[in-house]
């Protein structure tokens, strides 16, 4: 737990960091990089999120919206969330990352408690890692204190195991489970 001199953000400001997070990724995502603020994601893992969604036809030419990424803007969040993050495990070797325990870190994450803080000392330095790629999207807020930091899950992560009952989320899960 924090100690008392840092102070735990109420709910309505996870909410309000979480969707912040979260919208900030999608205009970064569609508009490549003219969004008021740039999420820490690298270049690289833009693409990887791109793929599928965005089409450019000429090296000069501005990317445009494919009718996947079209679909993927008139999806609810947790369908975009679940696309998302089945990207990121597709891609996750190539960021050294085993897939296996980025499921099983998911999974997990997906049964803490909203708006609890978590020691990141229990984490390992993969699921450190990983913590700073989910802060980014906004599923949990890392908090920094003199000698420890924290990571407090939002809704969006502890909502992804509630989120199995939307068709199109599980549409998405199912993906993923064939896919491994």
């Amino acid at each position: 737990m924090p100690p008392n001199t840092v102070r735990r953000p109420s709910l309505e400001e996870l909410e309000t960091y979480a969707l912040g997070q979260w919208e900030c990724f999608l205009l970064q995502l569609i508009s490549s990089g003219q969004s008021e603020r740039q999420t820490n994601f690298s270049p690289s893992m833009m693409r990887i999120f791109q793929r599928g969604l965005l089409s450019q036809s000429r090296d000069k030419e501005a990317p445009r919206l494919t009718d996947s990424g079209f679909q993927f803007l008139l999806m609810d969040t947790n369908a975009q969330l679940w696309y998302i993050i089945r990207e990121y495990i597709s891609n996750s070797e190539e960021q050294g990352v085993d897939q296996a325990d980025l499921i099983a870190f998911l999974l997990e994450l997906s049964f803490h408690t909203t708006g609890e803080a978590y020691n990141t000392n229990t984490l390992t330095d993969e699921q450190k890692s990983m913590i700073k790629d989910l802060a980014d999207l906004g599923l949990v807020k890392l908090q920094q204190g003199r000698k420890e930091s924290w990571f407090i899950p939002t809704k969006l992560a502890t909502n992804l195991s509630l989120s199995l009952t939307d068709s199109s989320s599980r549409k998405e899960v199912n993906s993923i489970i064939r896919f491994y």
